[in-house]
């Protein structure tokens, strides 16, 4: 290990907070939240090894780190990990994941002073071993995180406390006239939307108000784009922060903004740089206030069920599972819905499918264990203990409003649609394109009339197209063909006592 002889004054510095900031945003680190606590993260490690009023960073403070005494005053401590709490005030009364967090942010800083060359290669190699060390015993203390549960979908609705304050918005909008009042108003829109997206409530909070006042519209529904200047902790990856609501839901933030946030913001006039959820303070609202406001707005906290974004994100992932495995059999095509939902939560399908898509492993070996016991004990198991084991049951046991799933998405035995034969290649079956013509609403009672068919082709033309695809129609000037098989698909739902 090199001595090193210049003395701190000679040392050129680095203004710290500044130096260290813009690193981190180079890294990838775009949050402000994130970037401070690992400030605040390392400035506590520095304060710890006596490295105090750190205003500029120079190589001296490199020197300090490498010295055998910084290891015994510092790290040694970790290694005597249950004693930590009473030796070492750094890590008083921290778990083991909150030190990790700690070690990863240090390494950050270490990496900082290695692209300044404050540490050469050696002694980096030295600090990453060591840390290597402390990270692996560390980890025997880790405990396995609180697992958000997966609710029933009838919780996520807003409890009726929540609900009638949308009918105010909607109906009696004049009656607003305080900021109290606003308050709730707000908490309700809020809850609708942050339990309808399974998006973050920090990914929530950074809305803007300039796309409700300046609808943009792609499609069938409206963009709502995030605050420029508030990037949340998947831009870097994934891009800047858009949600895409429906008319209905869009026409309610329309009011809101008109009506609630118009009071709360004392009459502003909104600009780009203005957010959508705002405190009576004409403050933003934090991902906190939205994570608060979710959980008392919901018919889940109303019921004393604790619900959070987690758990909502936990909830629909988990049932976009269930759908796909559900139609996998019937269309490949159903793969899709499962990398839409990754991709519209902004994680990796890793991450959907290790962390928020809840399997039902556990559950399962449990059940097969049962009837393992029962035939070592000399039991025949039943057909009961067997139908235990098929996905309908694990499905029901995951999600207890899975009826409804598993009626409308049934297995290869008894489809919702009949069988259509010699589709072209890449296309679903006319069945399904009349489907997506009624808004997937098409039942035993739907009146089927040739005019009422024209009307829905002429406003979907892609569908028209592939219907005459499937159909071989070189025009839309005669229905039969159409309209028979929407009879037929009627006479099918009817025969097989199939409802929505």
């Amino acid at each position: 290990m090199k001595a090193h002889t210049q003395s701190r004054s000679a040392q050129p510095g680095v203004i710290f907070k500044l130096g260290f900031s813009r690193f981190l945003l180079n890294s990838g680190v775009v949050s402000h939240n994130t970037r401070n606590t690992v400030l605040r993260q390392v400035r506590r490690i520095l304060l710890a090894l006596n490295i105090k009023k750190i205003r500029t960073i120079n190589r001296n403070i490199a020197y300090i780190l490498v010295q055998p005494e910084t290891d015994t005053i510092f790290f040694t401590s970790i290694i005597q990990f249950h004693e930590v709490s009473a030796r070492h005030p750094l890590f008083r009364g921290l778990k083991a994941q909150s030190v990790l967090k700690q070690l990863h942010s240090w390494t950050k800083f270490l990496n900082y002073l290695e692209r300044l060359k404050f540490l050469d290669f050696s002694e980096r190699q030295t600090l990453n071993s060591t840390l290597q060390h402390w990270r692996k015993y560390l980890a025997k203390y880790v405990e396995a995180p609180d697992v958000s549960p997966i609710l029933d979908v009838t919780l996520l609705r807003l409890n009726p406390e929540y609900a009638k304050y949308i009918g105010w918005i909607t109906d009696s909008p004049e009656f607003i006239i305080n900021s109290k009042f606003a308050v709730k108003c707000r908490d309700a829109v809020l809850g609708l939307i942050s339990s309808r997206f399974g998006k973050r409530p920090t990914e929530i909070s950074t809305l803007s108000a300039w796309n409700i006042v300046h609808p943009v519209k792609v499609g069938d529904t409206y963009m709502i784009n995030s605050v420029a200047n508030h990037p949340s902790k998947t831009t870097a990856k994934y891009g800047k922060f858009q949600l895409f609501v429906s008319p209905k839901l869009f026409q309610i933030l329309e009011l809101y903004v008109r009506h609630v946030r118009h009071i709360l913001a004392k009459g502003i006039p909104i600009t780009e740089e203005h957010y959508l959820w705002i405190t009576s303070k004409n403050t933003p609202c934090d991902g906190k206030v939205i994570g608060d406001v979710m959980n008392r707005s919901l018919e889940a906290g109303s019921s004393g069920a604790r619900v959070s974004a987690r758990s909502v994100r936990n909830t629909l992932a988990t049932m976009a599972a269930i759908y796909t495995k559900n139609n996998l059999q019937r269309n490949r095509n159903w793969n899709d819905l499962d990398r839409g939902i990754c991709r519209g939560m902004r994680h990796s399908e890793l991450i959907h499918k290790q962390v928020y898509v809840k399997q039902s492993e556990s559950l399962y070996l449990s059940r097969v264990d049962s009837i393992t016991e029962s035939i070592m004990t000399g039991d025949v198991p039943s057909d009961k203990d067997v139908e235990r084991l098929s996905d309908v049951s694990l499905n029901k046991a995951i999600i207890p409003s899975t009826e409804v799933i598993v009626e409308a998405c049934p297995g290869p035995s008894r489809s919702r649609r009949p069988i259509e034969h010699h589709t072209p290649e890449g296309n679903m079956s006319t069945y399904e394109y009349i489907d997506i013509l009624y808004d997937h609403s098409f039942n035993c009672d739907t009146i089927i009339s040739a005019a009422d068919i024209r009307n829905r082709l002429e406003e979907s033309p892609h569908i028209t197209k592939k219907i005459k695809q499937n159909l071989r129609l070189q025009d839309l000037s005669k229905l039969s063909k159409i309209t028979a098989k929407a009879h037929t698909y009627r006479n099918y739902l009817i025969r097989n006592n199939i409802k929505l």
